[in-house]
Order: structure tokens, then C-alpha cells, then sequence
């Protein structure tokens, strides 16, 4: 009885005041908001004494406790769906309450940006998904004593305005909305949940960090040769250590001993020094007692299992020294549309680790949870999974959204910017370590097909199939880390019509394909690889070239046609041939901006 009054002491002084507090607020909210209904019998000295009484029956006597209670003493996570009013704004920082108890909040930018241009103010609910704690704290603690030393942390991609109706606290889970993709911030951390469709799914691909920092991207070819060269380096450095060791390991044979001697002796340690030394051990073993040899053996095991462990601690310290594992990570990259907006310009997004969960399929639409957001370069927005991230496929048939042309040299739509392309290699031009031409031909024209260092090896005659090959806005044709090159593809459809095309051309002999090459005049592909090898063009040139179309000068000393490079913004994908993929699409990716504050009104 004295343990349950001490108890009923303590809620009275520190949370009387608190609840006072919250219960005025609300009544008087109320009053002000509902004159009609509430006018003059919501905040009365009865009304507050009520649901003062209330509280202590529903959290003393009751042990019921609400949502930031049960998060500040460890017993429920704050990445669940809940309600929360704004009961308080700071210089940085603002308070939330869930009815019962307050706690401060720290933001990220766009959220900041929404307080300073007042869409959130104080008496605003608001909706909170995947929220964390940022404390020292790491046992639970009461919520009054909470509120100096932890915090809740709100990301703008997992908040959302709630009606102002809306019951505080937990909420179901299944109300979780999905968000359109181009209300995301590249800033507001994780997003709770998006609707997308699938259009493209792109080759595996490998990050590997160097130790100098530097990552570099790989194919899954060029990553398996580079790890089949990895452990063919380490296998040798294994070798070298071992017999380094085993070297450094062997003693000196010392002089033989007598049997009085052997006999003395009553320690497997100096039995053991003693046959190690002995320049033979078998003629020294045959002098031991029973005793001795049972000593012998004991003592031999425990050593044996001692230089196991440390010839292992040793190896495995050296040959990090010499051969560092490597720090690699596969990535799958993934062409979608926003669910919500499928009207709306594509998105990428980046499964990190891809090829340990069920591939996503082209054509189906998924629910994403738990997506982190990020900026592309500093202009577009980035999505990725993470280690929590969840995909559920939804029903629905997407397929009409994810089509893409099966199409041959002749036949390239200039309205797509990927297609799949099937076509007979006529000739090879090597131009760099890097970066192949190829010539291809169907029974009508040729083209050119720009091959960056994907892994694949293309024979002449060779009937092959491209897929997801990109197609700039001038018609030139890439493929890159995205596209594959394959001569006899998975797909049904796609071998179906690599069959068709095979016997389409199947009594076209050489002379046709000689004549057809002829008619071809190779592209210039002198553009330099590099910023730094661009000829040194005067200003005036620049500034007195008006050919917009050709977009060329002739230099006055050789007369060479040399491309003039137009600024950033208006950079063709023609001019971009020798840089990275990355930095095409860094130059086409064009500026989003958003609304934050529209978002909430």
C-alpha cells in the first residue's frame, strides 16, 4: 500500500503540470476553433478536473501508455505510422505531442524550410513514418526526464500533413499512403513508401572502393576476370608465406642422450624440445617409459594446435599486408515510373545487393519501403534500397508501359531513347582500350553501334542482339554498362526475332555485304576522350562561327574539320561519345526543383 501511495505521489508532481498544460491547450482549442459547439463548456475548471481524473485512472491504475511513453522507455519503435500535434516551436528544433507527453524534434532541411515559411505551425498535426531516436540514452527512461536528453528525428519524405481530426498517436499501419515520386526530396531522407512500375531492369554491376578511395564500376564479365586475378595473386602470396614460415620454424639438431638422461625426464614440454632436437626421434621414443609417451603425446596435441593458431594469426596478417581483401558491392539499376504520375518522366533507382533477393520483373508495379532518397549530381533525385527496404509486387498488368522496340538498323524510331536492336556485325573499328565501333547491317542500310568496355567480344559475321541499347537524341546509337550484347538471348521474344532475321538474310551472299559497306562513310570519331585533349580553338573562332548545324570551323593551318564543343547546357550526346555514360546523363538530367510549401497547403 505504501509502494502503490509513493507511486500515486510521484505521477501527481511531475506530470500534473504537464497535463494540465496539454488539457488547457486542447479545450481552449476548441473554444477558439468550434465557438458554436464547445463556446463556454470546454475549458471550465470541471472539465479539466475530469479529464485530469481520467489520465491518472487510464495511465495508473490502468497501465495503458501512449505512443512517445512507450517509445521513450524502449518498448515500442518510432518508425511506426503515428499522429502528432505541433505543440512548440524553437530557433532550430520543434516540440511534438501525441496528447499525453511532449518531445523535441530535430529536422532536416526541407522540413526546416516548411517552419520558416509557416506551413508548419504550432496546433498543425502532422503523419510520421520511419522516425528514429537520437540520444545517449540506451535504457528506457520516463518521458518528462526524456525530453532533455533525447530527440526525435523527423525526415521531410516520411512526413505528411494529417487532418486536423485526426486521433494522435499510433495509427494503423495499412493507412501508410504511397507518395508520388516527384514530391520527394533529394535532402529529406527515407521514403516510407512509393508505388512504381518496372520498366527496364539493367545488368548486374560491381562497385569495388580501391585503397586509394577510388571506386571504380565493372560489369559481371570484367568483375569475374578481375577476381579470378585476385585469387590467383593471393593463392601465390599464400604459397610464399607458407614456406616462409615452414622455413623459419625448422630447429637445429642437437647431440643424442643417453637412456639414464632420457629417463629422469618427467615434462612433456622437455620431452617434446628434447625429440624436436634429437637428430633421431624414433630411436629416442623407443627409450621412453609409458608414462613418458602418454607425457609426449599430450603435450605434442596442445602444441600442434598452438602453432595452428598462431602460423594462422600470422598468415592472415601478412597476406592482408601484402593482398587486401577487396571491397566490393553488386548493384542492379532499375529504369521505373512513379505509379501515381506514370505520365511523368523516369526515375532510376539502385538495388544494392540485388542478386541475393527475387529479381523485380520488367512490367509489374511494386510498393517500395523504406527507399533512400539522394541527389544525382546535385540536380536530379536518387533512389536506392537499403538494408530495411521491402518490395511487395502489386496486381496489375504494366507491360503496355515497360514495351520497347525490337528494331533493326533501318527501322529505329528517333522518338525512343532505348530499344532493342538486332543486326550482322560487317565491321570492327577499334578506336580505344575502351570504346569499339561497330558497323552493322540489316538488308537495307547500315549504321554504326558505339561499344564502350562492357566485357563482350564481337566476331565479324556475327549475327547479335543488343539489348537496351540507348538512343541519343542525335541517333547515336551506345551501348554501355546498361546495355547487354548477346548472340543467342534468354528472352523468347527476342530469340524469335534474332531467328526471323537470321533466315531473312540467310541468302544474301558477301558481294551484297561488300556493296553495302561501300555505300557507308564512317562517322568522324576524332572527338578527344578527355576535357584537356581539346584543340586549342581561339576565342574569336567561337565567338565568329554561326554554322549552328554543322557546328564546325576549318583550322587555318591543315584545313581539318575540327566539332566545335557548344556549353554545357546545350551539349549534344553526338559530342559526348568519348565521356562516361554517367556524364551523359549528368548533362541530360534536367533541374528539378520542389514545392515544398505547395505540398502542405
Amino acid at each position: 500500500e505504501s509502494a502503490k501511495n509513493k507511486e500515486n505521489s510521484s505521477y501527481l508532481k511531475s506530470g500534473l503540470q504537464n497535463h494540465y498544460r496539454l488539457i488547457v491547450w486542447k479545450c481552449a482549442g476548441l473554444e477558439r476553433t468550434q465557438p458554436g459547439v464547445y463556446a463556454g463548456c470546454a475549458l471550465t475548471p470541471d472539465n479539466v478536473m475530469s479529464q485530469l481524473l481520467l489520465r491518472y485512472s487510464v495511465e495508473v491504475e490502468e497501465g495503458r501508455r501512449s505512443a512517445l511513453k512507450r517509445i521513450t522507455e524502449k518498448d515500442d519503435t518510432p518508425a511506426k505510422p503515428m499522429t502528432l500535434v505541433v505543440s512548440g516551436i524553437g530557433s532550430k528544433t520543434i516540440e511534438v505531442s501525441d496528447g499525453w507527453y511532449c518531445l523535441d524534434c530535430v529536422l532536416d532541411n526541407p522540413l526546416s524550410v516548411l517552419i520558416q515559411n509557416r506551413a508548419i505551425k504550432v496546433g498543425s498535426k502532422i503523419v510520421s513514418f520511419s522516425s528514429s531516436i537520437i540520444g545517449t540514452h540506451t535504457d528506457g527512461i520516463p518521458p518528462l526526464q526524456a525530453k532533455a536528453t533525447l530527440k526525435l528525428k523527423l525526415n521531410y519524405n516520411c512526413v505528411r500533413p494529417a487532418a486536423w481530426h485526426a486521433n494522435l498517436g499510433y495509427t494503423d499501419v495499412n493507412t501508410m499512403p504511397s507518395l508520388p515520386i516527384s514530391v520527394l526530396a533529394a535532402d529529406g531522407g527515407t521514403c516510407a513508401c512509393i508505388e512504381v512500375i518496372l520498366i527496364r531492369r539493367y545488368p548486374v554491376q560491381f562497385l569495388e572502393t580501391l585503397a586509394s578511395g577510388k571506386k571504380m564500376f565493372r560489369s559481371e564479365k570484367e568483375e569475374r576476370k578481375r577476381q579470378e586475378e585476385y585469387d590467383r595473386a593471393r593463392d601465390k602470396i599464400i604459397e610464399d608465406i607458407n614456406h616462409k614460415l615452414s622455413n623459419s620454424g625448422q630447429a637445429k639438431r642437437s647431440r643424442s642422450i643417453s637412456k639414464e638422461a632420457v629417463k629422469g625426464i618427467d615434462s612433456g614440454q622437455e620431452l617434446y624440445k628434447l625429440m624436436k632436437n634429437h637428430p633421431d626421434p624414433r630411436s629416442l621414443q623407443s627409450l621412453l617409459t609409458p608414462s613418458q609417451r602418454e607425457m609426449l603425446a599430450e603435450y605434442t596435441e596442445k602444441e600442434r594446435s598452438r602453432q595452428e593458431v598462431q602460423h594462422n594469426k600470422q598468415l592472415l596478417e601478412e597476406l592482408n599486408d601484402r593482398c587486401p581483401p577487396r571491397k566490393v558491392i553488386s548493384l542492379i539499376k532499375h529504369k521505373i515510373h512513379c505509379a501515381l504520375q506514370p505520365n511523368t518522366k523516369p526515375y532510376f533507382l539502385t538495388i544494392w545487393r540485388g542478386e541475393n533477393q527475387a529479381p523485380l520483373k520488367e512490367g509489374r508495379g511494386y510498393k517500395l519501403y523504406n527507399i533512400s532518397c539522394g541527389a544525382y549530381r546535385g540536380s536530379g533525385l536518387s533512389l536506392s534500397s537499403s538494408k530495411s527496404s521491402i518490395f511487395r509486387e502489386m496486381k496489375g498488368d504494366y507491360s503496355h508501359l515497360s514495351a520497347k522496340p525490337i528494331c533493326t538498323v533501318s527501322s529505329v524510331p528517333v522518338s525512343v531513347s532505348e530499344c532493342d536492336l538486332i543486326g550482322k556485325v560487317l565491321q570492327t573499328d577499334r578506336q580505344t582500350d575502351t570504346r569499339t565501333i561497330l558497323v552493322i547491317g540489316d538488308t537495307e542500310t547500315v549504321g554504326e553501334v558505339v561499344v564502350y568496355n562492357t566485357g563482350d567480344e564481337v566476331k565479324v559475321g556475327s549475327v547479335v542482339c543488343f539489348v537496351n541499347l540507348q538512343v541519343s537524341k542525335t541517333g547515336s546509337l551506345i551501348c554501355n554498362e546498361k546495355s547487354l550484347l548477346r548472340s543467342s538471348p534468354k528472352d523468347k521474344t527476342l530469340s524469335g526475332k534474332l531467328t526471323e532475321f537470321r533466315n531473312s538474310i540467310a541468302d544474301k551472299p558477301q558481294t551484297f555485304w561488300d556493296a553495302l559497306i561501300s555505300t557507308h562513310s564512317t562517322k568522324d570519331t576524332t572527338e578527344p576522350d578527355h576535357w584537356d585533349e581539346v584543340p586549342d580553338i581561339p576565342w574569336e573562332q567561337f565567338e565568329g562561327n554561326t554554322n549552328k548545324q554543322t557546328n564546325k570551323r576549318t583550322d587555318e593551318q591543315d584545313g581539318t574539320s575540327v566539332p566545335l564543343f557548344s556549353t554545357v547546357c546545350g551539349l549534344e550526346n553526338e559530342e559526348l561519345l568519348g565521356c562516361s555514360d554517367r556524364a551523359k546523363s549528368d548533362y541530360l538530367t534536367p533541374v528539378r526543383s520542389v514545392d515544398y510549401k505547395s505540398i502542405f497547403e
